[in-house]
């Protein structure tokens, strides 16, 4: 954290405790553009997330594994992004699955209305 922006401590200790997100990854966006700017970053991963995840079932239902794989792909780089490991480390689980199992998509699906939900409150608050 630099002086010039002392807020950085408030906003990034609530999303860290809060949502679980990577505090160094919080701090580097923050870094890049101040407070807007990371949550612009935080609004635009969670959208992405949240919109991919809907993709899952029917592909799944339509045996459609490339495109669940694409979806995981694309879900791991937002999680990345913004520091959220677990869902990360799920998304790249089910990416790297020939046949990815329909309930871990489900635990991926879950865990991303969590996190949109634990990010969304913590961005209210600040």
């Amino acid at each position: 954290m630099t002086e010039s922006h002392p807020q950085t401590i408030p906003l990034v200790t609530l999303l860290k405790d809060k949502a679980g997100l990577q505090e160094d990854r919080l701090k580097m966006l923050f870094s890049l553009g101040g407070e807007d700017f990371l949550k612009q970053i935080l609004y635009t991963a969670l959208d992405n997330m949240r919109h991919r995840s809907d993709g899952f079932e029917k592909s799944l239902d339509e045996k459609d594994y490339d495109t669940v794989h694409k979806l995981a792909h694309s879900i791991k780089s937002s999680a990345g992004n913004i520091g959220a490991p677990d869902v990360m480390a799920l998304a790249r689980t089910i990416e790297e699955t020939d046949i990815p199992d329909p309930k871990k998509v489900r635990e991926l699906r879950d865990k991303i209305r969590i996190l949109h939900s634990q990010i969304t409150k913590s961005l209210d608050i600040s």
